[in-house]
């Protein structure tokens, strides 16, 4: 999938999640769009991150549950987040992290804090190539649709700015 058409997926599936809940029990229904649970050997979608979380499982306003994304809810600017979050994106079908935050300037600071110390600590000695993509998934409330934005990473990003 090229960047923009994961994006316009991510927008797909929650149009699909936010009409379902309408309609009848999102949180009932998570399985029955994606056709079930998944093998445990399969890889997973993508990484999805959160500081400030919609819900208790936030990969849910995508119509996903643990089997089918990476979820990491604590997320932290550390060595060892960091590690973790790359185990999991090699892991990944795509080489994506959502980052899933209610919307609000003090969260694109501290997003654009992670990703710059990301970049940072990771990627000082690797090919920028291998950098996995940013989308920052922002929602007003938690039964709410989510805004996508790509977040291109540079030595001086300003997209969240």
């Amino acid at each position: 999938m090229s960047h923009s058409s994961f994006v316009e997926f991510l927008a797909s599936r929650n149009k699909d999640f936010i009409n379902l809940f309408n309609s009848e029990s999102a949180i009932g229904l998570v399985d029955t769009l994606r056709g079930g649970e998944k093998k445990k050997n399969d890889k997973k979608h993508c990484v999805v991150v959160s500081f400030d979380p919609p819900l208790n499982s936030p990969p849910i306003v995508f119509n996903w549950g643990t089997n089918d994304v990476w979820y990491l809810k604590d997320a932290a600017i550390n060595d060892d987040f960091f590690n973790e979050m790359d185990e999991h994106v090699e892991k990944s079908e795509t080489p994506y992290v959502i980052i899933l935050e209610r919307q609000g300037l003090a969260h694109k600071r501290k997003i654009q804090r992670f990703i710059k110390n990301y970049r940072d600590q990771k990627f000082r000695n690797r090919p920028k190539g291998e950098m996995p993509k940013f989308i920052l998934a922002e929602y007003k409330a938690p039964m709410s649709g989510v805004k996508l934005t790509e977040l291109v990473g540079g030595p001086h990003d300003t997209s969240l700015s």
